[in-house]
């Protein structure tokens, strides 16, 4: 194995992953870069050409033929450097969209695949991009995401790193941004659509795909997050709670049914999922919702969405006298995250209930 086989391998990885149509190539040969890939239309597929960008020692010169493929990508008119013949320019960070996506990606290079998605995700957007790299273009593709929605706080995260790759953007501008898209229980355009206990029913029981009903009813009987019933590692026990597994957004934890009737209505103990190439939850997170544009649940002739029986979850347990000696903490628990975010998502239903219980002890200490 040649010493920079491995770098190459990680470059065109990256490439790929990028949707470029080139290739970086190194050969014993020449002490050059070469590119690989199809320069005219009516030329060989895989033509390959030198350029005078060296390998150097610690195979630094490989960043630079990357962002090279990248910009080929997008602006195919962009001349080779061929073997030191002419001036050789340094590409200019920003001079294109393809550039700021080569940067970007070389930015989140060392982070882990996981994390990496994302910005991944993000500069293969940036490729699809005309017109020159400002900071306002880049703040209307954050706006475009929707305030509040969580893919309008990933472009945040995005547009940080474009900030580190070298944008002209102010940590105050950033952080203004930000705030903007903060969820707002008092906006009237993020009330979410809760449906009836009655409603939830009706719309699982009229279901024909039995593994997205199983999928559903898992949501509503157990407040889980929408990709959440493909990672149950253990299904209901004799008391129907649940314990969610480990590769989830919050690890492993155990949670109890707000409908026990719905365990055995909706056959929870027999899993029953839908096909599905893609595991992780930013598909999942796309694939349910999908299905529910296309099999509608309404309620006050508003549709909801997979998160709203998550939300039905933990309003309905808050509000059920059933549960009033439940300590809040143990709730937010079940839903997977802490007391503090639960108290400021549900804080309109908590304080009812934390206030029925006050009251009721302070009338026995009346009556005693």
């Amino acid at each position: 194995m040649k010493p920079w086989t491995a770098a190459v391998t990680q470059a065109n990885r990256r490439l790929k992953v990028l949707g470029s149509g080139f290739r970086v190539r190194v050969t014993s040969a020449s002490p050059n870069i070469q590119i690989r890939g199809q320069f005219r239309p009516d030329g060989p597929r895989h033509e390959i050409r030198t350029t005078d960008i060296a390998l150097k020692e610690d195979f630094s010169g490989i960043k630079e033929a990357v962002s090279l493929c990248l910009q080929l990508d997008q602006e195919p008119q962009t001349k080779i450097r061929h073997d030191s013949r002419g001036t050789h320019t340094s590409l200019n960070l920003f001079s294109g969209w393809a550039v700021l996506a080569g940067a970007l990606e070389r930015k989140v290079s060392d982070l882990k695949s996981s994390s990496q998605r994302r910005y991944l995700q993000h500069s293969k957007q940036f490729l699809t991009f005309g017109g020159e790299v400002t900071k306002e273009a880049l703040i209307d593709w954050v706006r475009s995401a929707g305030e509040g929605s969580v893919e309008y706080r990933h472009r945040c995260n995005t547009l940080a790193k474009a900030r580190e790759c070298g944008l002209q953007i102010s940590k105050d501008e950033l952080e203004s941004i930000r705030k903007a898209g903060t969820y707002k229980l008092s906006d009237p355009d993020r009330v979410r659509v809760i449906p009836t206990d009655d409603e939830i029913q009706t719309w699982l029981d009229g279901l024909k795909s039995r593994p997205y009903q199983w999928i559903f009813a898992m949501i509503s009987t157990y407040g889980l997050r929408p990709h959440e019933p493909f990672y149950i590692e253990e299904l209901p026990d004799e008391d129907g709670d649940i314990v969610v597994g480990v590769n989830t957004k919050t690890g492993l934890r155990h949670v109890f049914p707000r409908r026990l009737d719905w365990v055995e209505r909706y056959k929870l103990r027999e899993r029953s999922l839908p096909e599905a190439s893609d595991l992780r939850s930013e598909a999942l997170n796309i694939k349910l919702p999908t299905y529910m544009r296309r099999n509608p649940l309404r309620s006050g002739g508003k549709r909801s969405v997979p998160l709203d029986l998550r939300h039905a979850w933990a309003i309905r347990t808050h509000s059920d006298e059933k549960f009033a000696h439940v300590p809040v903490a143990h709730i937010a628990e079940a839903q997977g995250h802490s007391e503090t975010v639960h108290r400021r998502i549900y804080h309109r239903w908590i304080g009812k209930q934390e206030l029925k219980a006050r009251f009721k002890s302070v009338r026995s200490l009346i009556d005693n």
